[in-house]
């Protein structure tokens, strides 16, 4: 029997009522945190994390351990150290090359895990699209209705994501290094695929985004399935 996909979570984990709602605020904030530090490296912005900066140099999530019932294993305290981190040019050169970047935050931020014409750039608002959307990107449409449907996944698990590239040693310090095994690069990327067929195939996002040009069908794809 294939053992569970370490890095998606495709279900609730558990949780309901509050609790389940504060996780799916902290994943929002998580999700768009990181791709706002993605689109800072790519334009070469002095400013790592965009708007974000300031709260993810808080290293705190918008909610606790505690609100959501759900151990995080200190991501607000990584994310804090990766930000700090990226003000040194050569640390930026070791991220750009990192699994977390290339193999994630680049498929995640753009929509696309090898086809350009899968982008989020193509999704275009559809004739009936909730005015909600009316100024909002594909993307940070299909973010929303991620956390607004508490019957979608989680989808990627980002406190153990991190650990890919943000080390602890033995005395508790963190530093940089790409670390991981063949068998969490599969995984990972099997993830980062579950994770853009949930996106693109919830059925809010869909009654408000169409994409003319995709060439992936996720509605036929049983990749989620079998993770």
């Amino acid at each position: 029997m294939r053992e569970k996909n370490k890095y998606y979570i495709k279900d609730n984990a558990g949780l309901t009522g509050e609790k389940l709602a504060n996780m799916k605020k902290n994943n929002y904030y998580v999700y768009r945190a990181l791709t706002n530090i993605y689109k800072s490296v790519e334009d070469n912005n002095p400013k790592i994390g965009g708007p974000f900066r300031s709260a993810l140099l808080a290293g705190e999530l918008q909610r606790s351990d505690t609100q959501t019932g759900f151990n995080t294993n200190n991501l607000g305290a990584k994310l804090k150290y990766l930000v700090a981190s990226l003000n040194d040019p050569a640390s930026v050169a070791k991220f750009k090359k990192s699994f977390l970047y290339q193999n994630i935050l680049e498929p995640m931020s753009c929509g696309t895990q090898a086809e350009v014409d899968d982008q989020w750039l193509n999704f275009k608002h559809t004739n009936g699209y909730d005015p909600a959307f009316k100024n909002k990107s594909s993307l940070d449409a299909a973010l929303i209705c991620q956390r607004d449907d508490m019957t979608a996944p989680f989808g990627l698990d980002f406190s153990k994501l991190i650990d890919t590239f943000v080390q602890t040693d033995r005395n508790g310090n963190y530093y940089l290094e790409d670390k991981y095994t063949i068998e969490e690069e599969i995984a990972g990327d099997e993830a980062m695929h579950a994770q853009l067929k949930s996106l693109k195939s919830n059925e809010r996002f869909k009654a408000s985004y169409l994409n003319p040009k995709a060439t992936t069908n996720y509605l036929e794809d049983d990749s989620e399935n079998n993770l």
